[in-house]
């Protein structure tokens, strides 16, 4: 009776998870994220001919699509991330699997009159909660191994990507279910479900060799299960199948120049498990080290874990774009995860109740919190950013993070570019000059200089460049010493550049001796009006009530040799478009006023 009353409890839970999960789903308003212009381009090809060819009628409904939620792209971009095959069709360069899937929930969204472009958020959603069921239903194990994947899942930072229009929550929960299968030796499903896994991220494809291999040398022979397994196993090759039949290339991504076997290095393949921006360590830190303090144990299953994600960190570091779009963890390290989860589950569950107990506390309170911040935080531009963690240590201890190149200049600058044209580059903070990236003359590779060890309180960053007098700092090459308070450059569809503040913002500019100086900017507030007072070098040089429509302002003030402070402060804060329920927006960050077209 008491067994029953609990399977009965668990199943409303459940339920009721579902339904607000679903609800949340269908309310959040709904973005573009990373590649989902094409996915979603697909997912409208699939629904209209059932074929992932783009069509001219595909185009007008993607563009109807993006209209309707407020989204518009620069002209002349209609096929990107879509190449021309043998037939003069266009197929994306990713694979239409994930958008195959989103294609269902889209017809539906259709049919009831409802979002079209919260497929992906609902398609997310919907297999989020299918992992959630196949844990609780579909698995053999015992209470507490069902509660630590449960509190394993929710607490991912995998959830960070549910609202994105991407393949990570599909790569996640397939790759998820097929090693749930694995541990139950149902290794036939398991090899089809982890390379339906691989068909948006090729690297799961070691994953399926694995398990085939491990059944293979388990049983010591060759067995009619085994042959269904090796045969499931080649499912994952249906994606240089199709390429090869269309372009008569294995795969577009690679034969256009966008991952190659040359940019590998070691240094990209451990920033995936240990950068301070987006590496495990700071989204699963027990996860990892309870793994990798078991392969130092020699636990076999650990140091298979281990090779598996090594594996796929030298596949993924094939990739040309390493510090691409992400939800602060990077893409590429989400889906790691559930082989991290199944590699030390059998030390979790060996632990007595008490140490059990910890060990899920220790959990909660690093990836727990952490997961809930970047939740509600909901940034972006996260990934033009350096994190806090990072900002500390560089501030202080800048010769104990050396990142990827690309990684250092895009997060200093706050753009993501052609890297390479910006070196030399230099790091600093207020006390001075912190990280250099140069040439090296001698060698012409690019080489880190740091600076010496010093306790900073303030861990502002920002890259310390001269301005052209006369010209608008947003259309400058250089982007000037950004600090507190300034979101990314952005650009509006008639092609002018801006930055939103926060509550306050602050611009340092650099002289090399005292004179007097005109600021001409425009300005204006977001949503409401409100009072602006803006300082320069603690001086009022301008107060003001700033209207929600731009307007041109002019300060004068003295500059004095050295570091010059132009701060910007909002009398009534900041407020978030997520905030105002009739704007419909998951824009999460504090705005106050857009500023453009600053001069000196």
């Amino acid at each position: 009776m008491v067994f029953t009353k609990k399977h009965e409890l668990i199943k409303y839970l459940f339920i009721f998870f579902s339904i607000v999960c679903l609800t949340l789903s269908l309310t959040v308003s709904p973005r573009i994220t990373g590649d989902g212009r094409e996915y979603l381009g697909m997912v409208i090809s699939i629904t209209n001919h059932f074929t992932p060819n783009l069509t001219d009628e595909d185009l007008s409904e993607r563009e109807s699509v993006e209209r309707e939620n407020h989204i518009t792209f620069p002209q002349g971009e209609d096929y990107a991330g879509y190449f021309k095959d043998l037939n003069d069709d266009y197929y994306s360069y990713h694979f239409w699997f994930y958008s195959l899937v989103c294609s269902i929930p889209y017809f539906f969204l259709d049919i009831f009159d409802l979002n079209p472009l919260k497929t992906f958020q609902l398609t997310n959603t919907l297999l989020l909660l299918l992992l959630i069921w196949w844990i609780l239903y579909r698995t053999s194990f015992n209470y507490r191994t069902k509660l630590w994947l449960l509190i394993s899942v929710i607490l991912s930072p995998v959830c960070f990507y549910i609202s994105w229009s991407h393949p990570e929550v599909f790569s996640f929960v397939f790759l998820f279910i097929g090693l749930l299968e694995f541990l139950e030796k149902r290794f036939i499903l398991a090899v089809i479900l982890t390379s339906i896994a691989s068909f948006q991220n090729p690297g799961i494809a070691v994953v399926s060799a694995y398990i085939v291999l491990y059944q293979l040398f388990s049983v010591k022979r060759v067995t009619y299960s085994a042959i269904c397994t090796m045969l499931s196993s080649l499912l994952v090759f249906i994606p240089y199948v199709f390429y090869w039949i269309h372009y008569h290339q294995f795969s577009l991504i690679s034969s256009t120049g966008f991952a190659s076997l040359r940019l590998i290095s070691l240094n990209k393949i451990l920033s995936l498990f240990f950068d301070l921006n987006f590496g495990l360590i700071i989204y699963v830190p027990v996860l990892l080290l309870t793994l990798i303090w078991l392969a130092l144990k020699l636990d076999r299953v650990a140091i298979s874990g281990l090779i598996l994600l090594l594996l796929i960190a030298i596949i993924c570091s094939t990739q040309a774009n390493w510090n691409s779009g992400m939800m602060y963890i990077n893409r590429y390290s989400v889906w790691m995860i559930p082989i991290i989860i199944v590699s030390i589950l059998r030390f979790i569950i060996s632990l007595d109740r008490r140490k059990f107990i910890k060990y899920v506390m220790i959990f909660t309170l690093t990836t727990g919190v952490v997961s809930f911040y970047c939740m509600y935080e909901q940034d972006y531009q996260n990934y033009l950013k350096f994190g806090p963690v990072t900002k500390l240590i560089l501030s202080n201890f800048p010769s104990l993070y050396n990142p990827p190149y690309e990684v250092f200049v895009e997060r200093a600058l706050g753009e993501e570019e052609e890297f390479k044209d910006k070196i030399p580059l230099t790091l600093w903070n207020i006390s001075g000059p912190r990280k250099t990236l140069m040439i090296d003359s001698k060698t012409g590779q690019m080489k880190y200089i740091n600076d010496d060890l010093k306790i900073n309180r303030n861990t502002d960053l920002f890259v310390m460049k001269k301005f052209e007098e006369g010209k608008d700092i947003f259309e400058q090459d250089e982007q000037g010493a950004f600090i507190r308070g300034w979101h990314s450059l952005e650009q509006d569809d008639k092609g002018n550049k801006f930055r939103w503040t926060d509550k306050e913002a602050q611009l340092l500019i650099h002289s090399t001796q005292d004179h007097p100086t005109k600021i001409k900017m425009e300005i204006s507030s977001f949503y409401s009006p409100r009072h602006c007072i803006i300082y320069l070098n603690d001086k009022v040089v301008f107060s003001g009530v700033i209207d929600v429509k731009s307007q041109s302002i002019e300060i004068k003030g003295n500059f004095v040799p050295g570091l010059n402070v132009l701060r910007i402060q909002s009398r009534e804060g900041a407020q978030s478009p997520k905030s105002i329920p009739e704007l419909k927006s998951s824009d999460a960050r504090s705005l106050a006023f857009n500023i453009q077209h600053v001069l000196f």
